[in-house]
């Protein structure tokens, strides 16, 4: 018996750009649609992301693009919200809050998403000592409510929360 260690797929970041080309080839000819391109930030996103389902995952996630997009080229919107989970970030213009408050600091989401700071040491503590206002904390639920499409289960993922928090 000869064994073969295959590195997982996140450790060979750079097939992952081969894998994308051949499966928007099978896959849009499988479905008889035109070929999507990928964008350069939709594929930094599908490079940088852990790929926990290895290849059949990836395999999927291109079968739904394919089907999606219907040949228009691919953007990280159209990404599954897994996929951008700490690599996308909100517009970068302060959120506006209902309250006389001051606008709620976008670096708070900033900080969740791109460095992967809990929302327990980020947000909750600032709330806690009445430095965030409630509209200000509504209005970072309703920013990771919108990037994660309304999915509580992304916007812990999102908020780098334990998922039963």
């Amino acid at each position: 018996m000869v064994r073969i260690h295959v590195p997982p797929l996140r450790e060979r970041r750079d097939d992952i750009p081969l894998l994308l080309d051949h499966f928007l080839d099978s896959c849009s000819q499988q479905y008889q649609v035109a070929r999507c391109e990928i964008t350069p930030q939709a594929m930094d996103l599908l490079v940088e992301h852990r790929w926990p389902g290895k290849i059949r995952e990836l395999r999927n996630v291109v079968e739904q693009l394919v089907v999606k997009a219907g040949g228009a080229p691919v953007k990280p919107a159209d990404l599954p919200a897994d996929l951008c989970r700490r690599f996308n970030s909100p517009p970068v213009v302060p959120i506006e809050v209902t309250d006389a408050a001051q606008p709620l600091p976008v670096t708070l989401v900033e900080q969740m998403l791109q460095h992967g700071e809990p929302f327990w040491s980020t947000v909750y503590p600032l709330f806690m000592s009445r430095d965030l206002s409630r509209a200000q904390l509504r209005a970072i639920i309703k920013t990771g409510l919108e990037l994660s499409g309304g999915n509580y289960r992304v916007l812990t993922q999102l908020f780098n929360m334990a998922p039963g928090d």
